[in-house]
């Protein structure tokens, strides 16, 4: 026998013994990493599903926060949509029994039973609204006063459409541009002109508060001119210009004053 041949397989068997302990740990390694990999992805999956039974659970409490009115909801439409019987027999029944579910459920709001129904409802202003059940809109809301402000000349060349036929056919009105409430304009009828050329300025005060047009109609060859302005717009507008024409005048009678004296001591101004 040859000892050292011995020696060298002793020492390849140890070896391989290390190498194989080293893959061993290299694997049991792996697979815990892809255990703490597999946790982590189902406790993810976990804190979701908690999310969203949070998400579910605080929205049904939402939906649920005025449960006494949905319950009087559900049992006065449980008690109109009941027909009294199990099965109906001709087809006469189910629109009798439809019919009088549609007329007893849905009710156009009637103006005058002391409940404000609202958007169907509103405090009153000019024709609109429901004064009986909603008030007036000007103490119900602090409304900024509109003012309407008109100038217009309906003469015409000779031989061309008369004045009087421009005047009579030209019509205007107040219309809603971005308001609430109603969309129709303000004056129930349109309005129109009595005299052949003139001006005229109107406030109202009862005007749901947003932007308002002036409505010209049939006015062909643009005879009419106005404009739809706050009151106190108008009012900022006209003291500035009275303290600017105050301004002016003093500055005039000063000049004035400075030339007057200017002559009066040199003999002529310099």
């Amino acid at each position: 026998m040859n000892p050292q041949g011995v020696t060298k397989r002793y020492q390849y068997d140890e070896d391989e013994a290390k190498e194989a302990d080293h893959a061993q740990k290299v694997v049991k390694e792996l697979y815990h990493r892809y255990e703490k990999q597999q946790q982590r992805w189902h406790d993810y999956w976990m804190l979701g599903g908690f999310l969203v039974f949070v998400a579910w659970f605080l929205a049904t409490l939402y939906l649920q926060r005025s449960a006494d009115v949905a319950y009087q909801v559900h049992s006065t439409m449980q008690d109109v949509l009941d027909p009294g019987v199990k099965s109906m027999q001709s087809r006469d029944e189910i629109y009798a029994w439809l019919s009088n579910t549609l007329q007893a459920v849905w009710v156009d709001p009637l103006c005058g039973d002391g409940i404000c129904e609202a958007p169907w409802e509103f405090a009153s202003y000019s024709n609109f609204g429901c004064r009986a059940d909603c008030g007036q809109l000007q103490n119900v809301q602090n409304l900024t006063v509109i003012q309407i402000d008109l100038k217009w000349d309906f003469s015409h060349p000779l031989g061309s459409v008369p004045a009087s036929s421009l005047m009579q056919q030209t019509l205007w009105n107040l219309a809603p541009f971005e308001t609430s409430y109603s969309t129709s304009p303000y004056y129930p009828t349109d309005n129109s002109f009595t005299q052949l050329s003139g001006t005229s300025s109107s406030s109202i005060d009862d005007a749901p508060n947003g932007i308002w047009t002036l409505d010209v109609k049939r006015d062909i060859f643009n005879k009419v001119a106005g404009a739809v302005r706050a009151t106190n717009l108008v009012y900022n507008a006209s003291y500035w210009y009275k303290n600017y024409i105050a301004a002016a005048s003093v500055l005039a009678e000063m000049e004035l004053e400075h030339s007057l004296l200017t002559v009066s001591v040199w003999g002529h101004e310099v």
